[in-house]
């Protein structure tokens, strides 16, 4: 098993009492548990099982919290012999001083982007690439970067220092090997360098079917969307069909609540922040009837 110990310093005039609402940095400690599980994930493969425990103490206006760091190898040992050293391979992906350096750590190169956008990313040789945000450049390894796109690690990141130098009282994060005794401390000017920026949505796929819906409302605004059911759920449709728009707004076609529809209809899927989600589109509609049943009789010619 591979352990190290490292220290997070929260300072600022709300522990000059030696006491603070257990609530204000809960957040910010389960972070640091997302940071190495990701930095596991993403780096080691999930090859570690990573534990975080803390030990803290106050002292005039500043809470100190020692953390412990364990990872064994849940893998085949003789493929991976490097358990004895993950943990501050961890430590210093992470960014945590006195460990051994991997040049641009994740706290370093966040503290370098600043919520700009980067605009070009270079691979280079040796595992490295180059990334460029406007004529500014730094290298980095590979691994970084990656992690870098990961969402979990970036609010991570936001709740362990953006969010918690939101609150009164606290005027720096400071992180620093429990050996070494070095620190580096981030002020509260820095804080919205951490905050994590909405990823972009990610288009998953699109396909067209021909379909049978039920009519619950229609709008009759310039591009509201019109709500239907399929029989098992309701949803909001644009109707792009032009044609049968143009009869809508002509007062050619009559609705009533209930009327079924035969249409194509198109559904775009796409990951966003928020999950899952499905935009769907009507190209055309084929026909309209009234749901209205009628019992079956015998024909009078019969």
């Amino acid at each position: 098993m591979s352990t190290g110990r490292f220290h997070i310093v929260f300072d600022g005039p709300a522990f000059d009492e030696h006491e603070m609402n257990v609530r204000d940095l809960a957040p910010a400690l389960l972070a640091v548990s997302d940071i190495f599980d990701e930095i596991n994930r993403i780096t080691f493969d999930s090859r570690y099982k990573v534990g975080i425990n803390v030990r803290a103490s106050f002292k005039t206006g500043s809470f100190l919290t020692e953390l412990g760091a364990h990872a064994t190898e849940i893998i085949d040992f003789f493929k991976y012999n490097e358990t004895a050293g993950a943990v501050a391979n961890m430590m210093s992906i992470f960014g945590i001083p006195g460990v051994a350096p991997v040049g641009y750590s994740l706290l370093k190169f966040i503290r370098w982007v600043r919520r700009r956008k980067i605009t070009r990313v270079v691979e280079l040789a040796g595992g490295k690439v180059r990334v460029e945000i406007d004529g500014d450049a730094v290298e980095v390894e590979r691994a970084i970067i990656e992690l870098f796109k990961s969402q979990k690690l970036r609010k991570a990141f936001e709740d362990l220092i953006a969010n918690t130098l939101r609150k009164n009282g606290i005027d720096t994060v400071g992180f620093g090997d429990a050996e070494a005794k070095t620190f580096i401390s981030i002020p509260r000017e820095e804080g919205p360098s951490f905050i994590a920026d909405e990823p972009e949505d990610e288009p998953i796929g699109t396909s067209t079917r021909r379909a049978h819906l039920q009519l619950i409302s229609p709008c009759f605004q310039e591009g509201n969307k019109w709500r239907f059911s399929d029989g098992s759920v309701s949803f909001h449709a644009e109707i792009r069909d032009m044609i049968f728009l143009g009869k809508v707004m002509r007062g050619e076609a009559a609705f009533a609540k209930g009327d079924i529809l035969d249409v194509e209809m198109t559904e775009t899927q796409a990951l966003t922040a928020k999950g899952l989600s499905t935009e769907r589109f009507i190209e055309h509609v084929y026909g309209q009837r009234n749901p209205i049943r009628q019992y079956r009789l015998p024909s009078l010619d019969d």
